[in-house]
């Protein structure tokens, strides 16, 4: 990881390998790997309304209620055609929201 996550190096063919595998290794699981990708996995979450705050209540004592979500996930293949090409997708909104709705650009400050 550490070779992979410097700057400089060279990571577009499998020869990088060789600076951190015995080259014996890497024969045997070279049938196996490669330096393209052709499908992409993509996790989107979209929210309307503003995140829940307790610290924030309205003139009647109530907090705002939380704004509405879904969570998808999406596959997507790139070889097959010149544009891109759904192979899957799945709604994964029962899973819950998967950050923290107070956290990021959108986020209510925190009192």
């Amino acid at each position: 990881m550490d070779y992979r996550t410097t700057p400089g190096n060279d990571l577009s063919n499998m020869g990088w390998l060789l600076n951190v595998v015995e080259p014996a290794v890497l024969q045997r699981f070279a049938p196996f790997i490669t330096c393209r990708s052709y499908q992409f996995r993509i996790h989107a979450v979209g929210r309307v309304g503003t995140p829940y705050d307790p610290g924030a209540g309205t003139s009647d004592g109530a907090a705002e209620r939380p704004g509405a979500f879904r969570r998808m996930v999406a596959v997507f293949d790139k070889l097959a055609t010149p544009n891109p090409r759904l192979v899957y997708w799945k709604d994964q909104s029962k899973l819950g929201m998967p950050y923290d709705p107070m956290d990021g650009p959108n986020a209510v400050p925190y009192r």
